[in-house]
């Protein structure tokens, strides 16, 4: 069965790029709502009965408007052909604790039958409704996480391009293990440089348990936009289809 998750994380404050494109402040000061329209738009338009359940995560910040933010995905999301949670958390340990805390829920609550999940930042979409399965084709009980890039030539192989598909019974468990899925720094005195070096650890509880991690960078190729620069790096194999993409202002 390839029936999966769709979780993507939202952050509704100033983001790196704005401080250094002014494209990016002026869009988002109109509407903080451009990119969760984008990922609405092209859920609504999914053709692809796999996906049985869509969770938004919100980073919130103290003077985030919860009942406007709630109101907004209520008012928008009635035609999207899934299952849609809404999931309020803390804004910390960016996309990887949104991951995170969106799986635990859905562990916890089990009111979908899924065997997959897939993490996505807001600012990136897939291109087309069946881009799930490539990631499926490597994605297995040893491998439990395929994602666009990895770093796996190190003592503790980490994602580098972190959007990819989870194995949810592997998820499962690590959870029964150690009550969370992904390993996050956990400070008192926060920083965006902790948030970073999650990318480098968020995986050393699968690699306890024997997981691999491996990427489809070979077999398709990856935009991936530099936020403090405001270009486009280019990955994987430019011959080939490219499965996910930024959404550029």
């Amino acid at each position: 069965m390839n029936k999966f998750t769709y979780i993507v994380m939202f952050y509704f404050g100033e983001r790196i790029a704005s401080k250094r494109l002014p494209r990016y402040t002026e869009t988002l000061s109109k509407n903080k709502f451009y990119f969760a329209e984008k990922q609405i738009e092209f859920l609504k338009s999914i053709s692809n009965q796999d996906l049985v359940k869509v969770i938004f995560v919100v980073n919130q910040r103290p003077e985030d408007d919860v009942n406007e933010i709630q109101s907004f995905f209520d008012s928008r999301t009635k035609e999207i052909p899934a299952k849609v949670s809404l999931l309020f958390r803390e804004n910390k340990n960016i996309s990887y604790g949104a991951w995170s805390d969106a799986i635990c829920n859905d562990i916890e609550t089990n009111d979908v039958e899924s065997n997959y999940y897939f993490c996505l930042e807001d600012d990136y979409i897939p291109t087309s409704s069946d881009f799930v399965y490539p990631f499926m084709n490597k994605c297995n009980e040893t491998t439990p996480y395929v994602c666009c890039k990895a770093v796996t030539d190190v003592e503790y192989p980490y994602p580098s391009i972190s959007n990819g598909l989870f194995l949810k019974d592997a998820c499962r468990k690590v959870y029964e293990k150690y009550n969370f899925i992904l390993s996050l720094t956990n400070s008192s005195e926060y920083s965006y440089s902790d948030a970073c070096h999650n990318q480098y650890i968020c995986y050393r509880a699968f690699l306890e348990l024997g997981y691999n991690i491996t990427d489809i960078e070979n077999e398709y190729f990856f935009p991936f936009f530099e936020s403090d620069s405001g270009r486009i790096k280019e990955f994987g194999n430019k011959n080939s289809r490219t499965l996910i993409e930024p959404i550029l202002i």
